[in-house]
């Protein structure tokens, strides 16, 4: 007879419950909650009033870390619930890109519009500070120029940013190791969190990144951890009628690889492809409305997998992805499209 272990008597299992997230503790010494409610295109709540409902709802039961970021337009919604509780009891996430370089920006602006967008970000949340600001995306060489020195300056600005108290840590998302090389010739902070896609499938260590972010003392995070989009249709990421119907492989959800393991522990197969993240020491974006999906996120935190389960979820390769590309035209971590010239 199969046997599993309960790893935390966090709650019972009356549906008034609420599971207390574990944290960890950062770089530079700032808990960070292992879960965040993710509030992109890829949990559909892109809107200010349907995100402002989930984030209230999800912090009813129990959340208690908000990811966020100006492209997805909903920063309003999300300054309007912590407006109405305890600032300090919510980690929050948000992020600046790179798309104001596109028509004006040269690597002498670099840093006045980096910070400009940092401090745009608490204007739309109305806040004095966050928890965490990150680079959404390292910039991407074009017509033979490095993007080194840009992103150098913009991650100048994060470390000012933070100096000044408006921000409790800085970070980045989807950043291979040439630039996170590329930052940490200049810097004087190391980042505190990286941001990858990365979900079963994909191995515990995609391109090695995850190990590599662990020897620099950089906590990797997953974004999409129940299963990739595919964007590579859409024309860019201002194309938001085919960005808000890009398919997602959910396999993870629906299929019988995770779901099966599910059975074991009286789980669902989100619930498995969760806690195979959390076993790795990796913290976890992710996405989700409804009271009973919200719950039972959460609810990754209540079990253990086995290391017969966590090998086989190690091993599987399906569904693939990139750690660094949930789009057409990314190049791959350790190609050489990929390196930055340093």
């Amino acid at each position: 007879m199969r046997s599993y272990h309960v790893a935390l008597a966090i709650m019972s299992r009356s549906a008034g419950a609420v599971v207390a997230v574990p944290t960890v503790t950062l770089n530079n010494g700032v808990e960070m909650p292992m879960m965040s409610l993710g509030t992109g295109m890829e949990g559909k709540i892109g809107n200010e009033s349907s995100t402002e409902i989930s984030v209230r709802r999800a912090l009813g039961v129990g959340w208690t870390a908000i990811d966020t970021a100006p492209d997805y337009y909903n920063q309003g919604s999300i300054g309007r619930v912590l407006a109405d509780v305890d600032r300090s009891s919510v980690f929050l996430t948000t992020k600046i890109g790179d798309s104001f370089f596109e028509h004006t920006g040269t690597v002498a602006s670099a840093y006045n519009l980096s910070m400009e967008a940092a401090q745009d970000n608490l204007q739309q949340l109305n806040l004095d500070y966050v928890d965490m600001v990150i680079i959404h995306y390292p910039m991407r060489a074009t017509g033979g120029l490095s993007n080194c020195p840009y992103m150098q300056e913009q991650w100048r600005a994060l470390e000012d940013f933070m100096k000044l108290g408006k921000a409790r840590a800085i970070g980045v998302s989807n950043f291979c190791q040439s630039d996170l090389a590329c930052i940490l010739e200049t810097a004087t902070v190391v980042p505190a969190i990286n941001q990858l896609l990365l979900h079963v499938g994909m191995g515990p260590d995609p391109r090695e990144l995850v190990s590599h972010n662990q020897a620099l003392g950089i906590k990797t995070m997953a974004y999409q951890p129940l299963g990739s989009i595919d964007y590579s249709a859409c024309a860019g990421w201002d194309d938001w009628s085919c960005i808000v119907k890009a398919p997602r492989d959910d396999s993870l959800l629906k299929g019988n690889f995770t779901g099966m393991i599910g059975d074991h522990y009286g789980k669902s197969g989100a619930q498995v492809a969760l806690r195979w993240l959390i076993q790795h020491g990796i913290l976890v974006a992710t996405a989700a409305s409804s009271e009973k999906h919200l719950r039972q996120n959460l609810e990754a935190f209540e079990f253990t997998l086995d290391d017969t389960d966590m090998q086989q979820l190690d091993v599987a390769t399906t569904p693939p992805a990139e750690p660094n590309a949930n789009s057409a035209g990314v190049p791959t971590c350790g190609s050489e499209a990929s390196v930055a010239t340093v």
